[in-house]
């Protein structure tokens, strides 16, 4: 429910920021009609919400990796990566993170999963909404 709330939100920003334009009208000039910025509080709203969807997506991802460990006796390896549990059907589609971007996924010298998101800038590192995300079994 949350996760489906936060991809609402997200979609709704989207639609609200685009650059609206209207057909001229005969014998007027076409003047695009620009929706003004989203206020910053809203803003920041819908990227809390992005990284609690995060956070959910991330936990639902480990216990799916848990499913496969219990069907399979081992995680899978960093090459299967997680499209072996779409494969296996242990999820629908590939996980995503709060921003559309695929989570990462790697194992730890322990052998124990880590889920990761890269943030909003989908880069590794950042600071506030650009930090990374991540939770490991």
């Amino acid at each position: 429910m949350r996760i489906a709330f936060a991809l609402f939100a997200s979609a709704l920003f989207a639609l609200a920021c685009e650059d609206k334009t209207e057909s001229p009208k005969p014998g007027t000039s076409a003047q695009p009609n620009k929706v003004a910025p989203a206020d910053p509080a809203v803003v920041e709203q819908l990227q809390q919400a992005k990284v609690k969807a995060t956070q959910l997506q991330i936990d639902q991802v480990l216990q799916s990796l848990d499913m496969y460990k219990i069907q399979s006796g081992q995680y899978p390896s960093q090459e299967q990566g997680l499209a072996v549990l779409v494969e296996k059907k242990i999820l629908p589609r590939a996980p995503m993170d709060g921003w559309g971007k695929p989570l990462q996924y790697t194992l730890t010298p322990a052998n124990a999963p880590k889920v990761s998101s890269f943030g909003a800038d989908g880069k590794q590192g950042g600071e506030g909404f650009d930090a990374d995300i991540s939770a490991e079994q």
